[in-house]
């Protein structure tokens, strides 16, 4: 039996737009202050590219950081007396926090459900083997019309995307008494509620679809298509590892040249044999 693995990269090589940058323009489009929003805590703050790794980094909130952020925004402007600051400050942060929760998971829905089904085949694939996909949308259903018996999609479909972080820690911050007149606990609620809606129970996840993993005994052969291997995923990785023939084969393909070491090492690191990992240009 084998088994396909399916990652954005697959979608992505059919020219559909599916890339995280291609959901920023959606977001600019259909709500620019929830973009705005999303660029100015998970962008500026964290001082990254939020969209080259976007679910990742919803773990990543800082409340120190976001203080520090709204704190020089509010001083930029021009106030009577310290209360005045420290009540757009509280403000800002509770307001754009709870305008992200609110909206986020929607426009994500919403964009998903806008993405267009390739129409041009770009591989070949059997239609008798297994198929677990991360990519919400019905590329495989749709254009290569695998039985959908024969299909998980793990992190839900279109009509019920699971998306998130995996960061099960609660982001705090125990301010310098300096700081501690600005930083209050209905702020720091807010951005704690925010990360911990945004969270994506991965363990949870596999624990109910344990009967997934159990049939997968006779696998002999793995494609991983599309998929950077990334952290957040590399439990469903573990859980498939434990679960094929020690003797099974894993193929993985590979777009930029780095990634061809450093999908080995990971596959290596969850307990795959060297000789059993097969690294290939995609």
């Amino acid at each position: 039996m084998q088994l396909y693995i399916i990652g954005n990269g697959f979608d992505r090589a059919h020219k559909m737009p599916t890339s995280y940058g291609d959901f920023h323009k959606y977001m600019q489009k259909a709500n620019s202050e929830l973009a705005s929003y999303m660029d100015e805590y998970y962008g500026d703050v964290c001082g990254v590219d939020l969209w080259a790794d976007l679910e990742n980094l919803l773990g990543a909130l800082s409340v120190k950081q976001i203080y520090e952020y709204e704190q020089q925004e509010a001083r930029s402007e021009e106030y009577d007396d310290l209360g005045k600051e420290y009540n757009m400050q509280t403000d800002r942060v509770e307001y754009k926090c709870q305008t992200i929760k609110d909206r986020l998971p929607d426009i994500f829905k919403e964009w998903i459900e806008s993405i267009q089904i390739a129409t041009t085949k770009r591989m070949k694939l059997p239609s008798d083997a297994l198929y677990y996909t991360f990519n919400y949308t019905r590329t495989l259903e749709d254009l290569y019309h695998i039985p959908s018996d024969n299909i998980w999609h793990i992190h839900g479909s279109i009509s019920d995307p699971i998306f998130g972080h995996g960061n099960v820690q609660r982001p705090r911050y125990n301010a310098p008494e300096e700081m501690k007149w600005i930083l209050t606990d209905n702020t720091e609620e807010a951005v704690g509620t925010l990360s911990e809606s945004l969270y994506k129970d991965v363990r949870g996840i596999i624990k109910r679809n344990s009967s997934r993993f159990n049939i997968l005994q006779d696998v002999s052969q793995i494609h991983i298509k599309g998929h950077s291997l990334n952290k957040i995923d590399q439990p469903y990785l573990e859980e498939i590892f434990k679960n094929v023939s020690s003797s099974c084969i894993w193929n993985v393909t590979y777009h930029e040249p780095e990634e061809s070491k450093k999908f080995r090492r990971i596959l290596q690191k969850i307990g795959v044999r060297s000789v059993h990992i097969h690294v290939m240009k995609a």
